[in-house]
């Protein structure tokens, strides 16, 4: 028959409950940083697409004038 052992522990402890959630806490504060990051970096490649369809846009105005003229 087991013996039942009063000390035995069942369940988690607190300080293993606040290990957990402070990597958890870490793993979300790097993924914010990671989307952050993404969105700057979506930013400045729509800058850089609109800046390309600007200067696609004046050469074709160039070239229409320097062509009637």
């Amino acid at each position: 028959m087991p013996r039942l052992d009063k000390n035995r522990q069942r369940g988690m402890s607190l300080i293993e409950v606040l290990i957990a959630l402070l990597i958890l806490f870490i793993s979300l504060l790097g993924s914010a940083g990671m989307q952050l990051s993404a969105l700057k970096h979506t930013a400045s490649a729509l800058i850089t697409t609109q800046d390309s369809f600007i200067a696609y846009s004046r050469q074709e105005q160039v070239r229409a004038q320097t062509g009637s003229s």
